[in-house]
């Protein structure tokens, strides 16, 4: 139980903690604008459900500043985080499209395509697990409302863009490798899923994006029925 609720936690810093915010002298970090456009589609899904026009101009905000971000990198190899993971990895996997998009019309960012973080995960692999569509197929028991209330109120964001398909095609036609094997034993070591058949269709699908999103629609729709 401790085990799970440390990984519960962690899958909640990934997708939603947003680090100190940087003075209004100091450019924000590519990891910056990252987490605080996720910071800032969950408050509106706290607030309204959210709606195009408010998640637009969150868009509209974020798009120059991840421009300014990259400008300001001399190097594709200093832009890491303690886990090895860069910018595109962060935007790839949390779903952010628009912000992929920026990334790799920069020079920077199309050298990042590739880079492995330090559990051997690219951003198209991490893209493929997809968290912020899939997070009950991998624990379909959760309750831990730290973890399950950012997931829900931000699902109507998810659902209106559907960024995870156009986030593949963008990562593929800049040639990221298109293998998943790695995203497949990640998630198999880290999600509490028991389920053996479920397991095994991960194990065995050659499409992990759609093996996921579709496991995890069913969880849902059987969370809304309880309640």
């Amino acid at each position: 139980m401790y085990n799970l609720f440390c990984l519960l936690f962690a899958l909640f810093n990934v997708l939603f903690a947003v680090p100190a915010v940087a003075s209004d002298q100091k450019p924000k970090s590519a990891f910056d604008v990252i987490s605080g456009f996720s910071k800032a589609i969950y408050v509106i899904g706290e607030l309204n459900g959210g709606n195009e026009k408010d998640w637009a101009e969150k868009e509209a905000t974020a798009a120059p500043n991840m421009i300014r971000a990259l400008h300001s990198y001399d190097t594709v190899q200093h832009v890491k985080d303690k886990n090895g993971r860069t910018p595109l990895h962060y935007a790839s996997g949390r779903g952010f499209h628009f912000l992929v998009e920026i990334i790799l019309n920069h020079e920077i960012g199309v050298g990042w395509i590739n880079t492995q973080d330090c559990y051997g995960l690219t951003p198209y692999a991490l893209s493929q697990l997809a968290i912020a569509d899939t997070l009950l197929f991998c624990h379909p028991e959760i309750k831990n409302p730290f973890v399950l209330v950012p997931y829900l109120v931000t699902r109507p964001y998810y659902e209106n863009r559907d960024p995870y398909p156009k986030i593949h095609k963008l990562l593929l036609a800049h040639n990221a490798n298109p293998v998943t094997d790695d995203a497949k034993a990640y998630w198999l070591n880290n999600c509490s899923q028991k389920d053996d058949d479920l397991r095994n269709k991960v194990t065995t699908t050659s499409d992990l994006y759609t093996t996921l999103r579709v496991g995890s629609s069913k969880v849902e729709r059987l969370l809304g029925q309880r309640h």
